[in-house]
């Protein structure tokens, strides 16, 4: 740039000799001028800078003597492919360990059901100092299920609770008992109201049950695969055009009625 301007300072003197006007001269001048300014601020910027780049080398480790043959292009190419290939692998050391911290806390819930997961999430979160957030079945998606399955399990604890006082452990249902007979005969005892009302509650609970089950087994997909057809052979089977054609016996046509009888 520098010998370009003092080039440029040649032209413009060659330019003068011929027929120019002094303001379009004065103008070429001006800007000669700025140019040669701003080259020379440029300079001792270069050199300032070129400077620092070699103090830099010289703390990085390079030696006195190739310091100055090393080119600034060549040495900031070799820093871009390095911060490259550092943010590559660090990104996929990263991704590795977030994979491998997904795996432990898969292992850690693998084999347990999750009544038994929601069950150490609610003691966790019920003993002091620990965690507010409540373990909750992780199963159980949609709001639908969630109130069907608690419904269910109010029905089952009404169901055992009334079923305490009955002799059989099957809930809601009734047992005949054989009274004993007394002294002066068989006397019934009467039933109580109590035992009566855990009774009708015990069999309204078996038969929602009953219900549950049902409506639940006929949710699913009732189309069956249709049973297979027997294919029945043919081999016995007999045309009467083909017996026809080959011809039948005398006894075969009477069998018919294809001929009368001989003796009429």
């Amino acid at each position: 740039m520098e010998r370009r301007c003092k080039a440029s300072w040649d032209h413009l003197k060659v330019i003068a000799k011929h027929e120019m006007k002094p303001q379009l001269k004065q103008k070429m001048s001006d800007f000669l001028k700025d140019c040669a300014e701003r080259i020379i601020i440029l300079k001792i910027v270069h050199r300032r800078i070129i400077n620092r780049f070699h103090s830099f080398l010289l703390y990085l480790g390079h030696p006195a003597y190739s310091v100055r043959d090393i080119s600034v292009h060549r040495f900031s190419k070799i820093l871009s492919e390095f911060a490259l290939e550092y943010r590559t692998t660090r990104d996929r050391v990263l991704q590795q360990k977030q994979k491998r911290a997904d795996h432990r806390e898969r292992n850690k819930t693998r084999g347990k059901m999750i009544v038994d997961y929601g069950r150490n999430g609610c003691r966790s979160s019920s003993a002091p100092g620990g965690g507010q957030d409540v373990g909750q079945p992780q199963g159980l998606g949609h709001s639908e299920d969630a109130a069907e399955h608690e419904n269910m399990k109010a029905v089952l604890r009404t169901s055992l609770g009334g079923s305490d006082k009955e002799v059989s452990g099957v809930p809601g249902l009734r047992t005949r008992t054989r009274s004993r007979p007394g002294r002066g005969g068989r006397t019934l005892q009467p039933r109580t109201p109590a035992v009566e009302d855990a009774q009708i509650c015990g069999d309204d609970a078996a038969d929602e049950i009953m219900e549950r089950i049902v409506r639940s087994a006929t949710q699913g997909p009732g189309t069956r695969a249709q049973p297979r057809e027997r294919r029945r052979s043919r081999a016995n089977r007999k045309s009467l055009r083909r017996t026809l054609k080959s011809g039948l016996t005398p006894e075969e046509a009477l069998a018919l009625g294809l001929t009368d009888c001989p003796d009429t």
